[in-house]
């Protein structure tokens, strides 16, 4: 009887120190390091981010702001995409404007066939004419009927 309880002494013993360890290998929010690359990488507390942080920064030079270290975004400007009476090409994925990359805003068709809408006073099927409102879409007969049609 005195083995049996050393023995389940032991065991909980043996869970509760690995239970322990376990919680103390710290969460999954880092970055996991690749084993093949060198030992010079940096280490976690030395990764940059683009998030604000409320740290102070151990560079006075460093900007809080990291929009002039970025690349600009790739794509067409919208301007040049969104034209009444144009195309609007199959391959549509977004645009830029004021800097920024727009990306596609897209309603399925219940025949399978998409809508693309920009700026809430232009829409088109992907493939097809171009499309310009005085008003707002929601406002807009035209384009409240050809969602319709879409819709089925």
């Amino acid at each position: 009887m005195r083995a049996l309880i050393r023995t389940t002494i032991s065991a909980a013993a043996l869970v509760t120190a690995l239970a322990g360890g376990l919680t103390a290998c710290g969460d999954d929010a880092g970055t996991a390091a690749d084993p093949g690359a060198s030992s010079t990488a940096a280490s976690p507390s030395a990764t940059t981010s683009d998030e604000p942080s409320d740290e102070p920064s151990d560079d006075p030079g460093e900007s809080s702001s990291s929009a002039t270290s970025e690349p600009a975004p790739d794509g067409p400007a919208c301007d040049d995409v969104w034209k009444a009476g144009e195309r609007l090409a199959r391959g549509y994925q977004g645009c830029v404007q004021d800097g920024e990359f727009v990306k596609r805003d897209l309603l399925g068709c219940s025949s399978g066939q998409r809508l693309s809408r920009y700026a809430d006073h232009f829409w088109a099927a992907v493939g097809g004419e171009i499309h310009e409102t005085e008003s707002v879409l929601d406002k807009d007969r035209g384009y409240r009927d050809a969602v319709a049609r879409c819709r089925g």
